[in-house]
């Protein structure tokens, strides 16, 4: 829009006549803000996605990995222009990997943590929370890890942002009989746990009688 602008075609239809100082003050009013938002900083949204995970954020163990996440997202926000919702879920389920590294997630905690970035989004929690799991399950930081770890860090990610309580990762032995890779729970390795594992590894049901442990093959 520029102050030469030919009549809109509702003004001429209903004969309403432009009026030069008022479009003048909202053609100056937008260049301002325009201005504005240039001299904006772009990393300035990502420090709000980082306060949104309080002290957690501070633990200096992983500091490195929040400093890489953060030059990351700040390279993906140059390139882009703008700090986007891609790029704000994919910084967030970064930092969550990062700190998830270094001590496991509770879920009190996590909900905290997505019930703030959900209202930086404007975003409702589930979705907020489904978002971070599916950016932080494709972290790069887990490809780094020894793969038991980083199927720890994947597991305890899922029940944390997940109503899931338990989860266990199972695969067969020598003898062919399953056991237990990773858990995350008290009871995540319990004779109904492998029941189901048996189960699913031999391509059968993928659920208990009552519909309490749900499975699913990993597929390699």
């Amino acid at each position: 829009m520029t102050a030469a602008s030919p009549l809109p075609q509702t003004e001429a239809t209903l004969g309403v006549e432009p009026k030069p100082a008022a479009e003048a003050g909202f053609i100056s009013d937008l260049m301002s803000e325009l201005e504005q938002r240039a001299e904006r900083p772009l990393g300035a949204g990502l420090d709000q996605i980082e306060r949104a995970f309080g002290r957690h954020f501070f633990d200096e163990r992983a500091r490195s990995g929040v400093q890489a996440a953060r030059a990351r997202a700040l390279r993906l926000t140059e390139s882009a222009g703008c700090l986007t919702e891609a790029i704000a879920l994919t910084f967030a389920g970064d930092l969550l990997v990062c700190l998830a590294v270094e001590r496991p997630w509770k879920a009190e905690d996590v909900r905290r943590v997505v019930a703030k970035l959900g209202g930086l989004l404007r975003s409702s929690p589930e979705t907020t929370a489904a978002q971070i799991l599916l950016w932080s399950l494709r972290a790069p930081q887990l490809s780094e890890l020894p793969p038991c770890v980083g199927l720890d860090v994947q597991l305890s990610l899922l029940v944390a942002l997940t109503p899931a309580v338990e989860a266990s990762l199972w695969s067969k032995d020598d003898a062919g009989r399953p056991e237990p890779l990773v858990s995350v729970g008290a009871t995540a390795t319990t004779r109904r746990f492998r029941t189901i594992a048996t189960e699913i590894l031999g391509g059968r049901r993928t659920q208990d009688d009552r519909g309490m442990i749900v499975g699913a093959p990993v597929r390699r």
